[in-house]
């Protein structure tokens, strides 16, 4: 894990890390590794003061955290898959590194390719299956 990573600076970590499940407004892809689609009260909590920091939730948020990620109001999201960064949650390190949909601009840290590549690696892979940026 890159040690220059903190939330928020909308830099993509540098590592090798491990491919998660996947989400997304549209129907399973056909992803190996899980899947689960989307509605309006899916979020992924980036508040770093958070027990649930790191993590997908379900609101209301309850005081459970003060901020986190909406996962239905991007196109970026319509076929997203979680990136294995920071699974140990360790607070401000960074959070919600996906790979998903490109929308034609840089990332907040994410890595993204357009739909038909993106659903095109996301079919190949298999579980066990890594992503080493560099």
């Amino acid at each position: 894990m890159s040690s220059a990573k903190r939330e928020g600076d909308l830099r993509t970590p540098i590592g090798t890390f491990p491919l998660r499940g996947g989400f997304g407004v549209r129907a399973d892809p056909g992803l190996a590794m899980g899947w689960f689609r989307v509605d309006s009260r899916d979020v992924w909590v980036d508040d770093s003061g958070s027990s649930l920091y790191n993590t997908h939730q379900r609101t209301p948020a309850d005081g459970r955290w003060s901020s986190a990620e909406e996962l239905l109001n991007s196109p970026a999201y319509d076929y997203a898959q979680v990136v294995g960064y920071n699974e140990s949650r360790t607070p401000g390190r960074g959070s919600a590194i996906f790979f998903h949909v490109d929308l034609g601009h840089g990332t907040a840290g994410c890595i993204s390719l357009p739909a038909g590549p993106l659903l095109a690696v996301m079919q190949w892979e298999r579980p066990g299956a890594v992503m080493s940026i560099r």
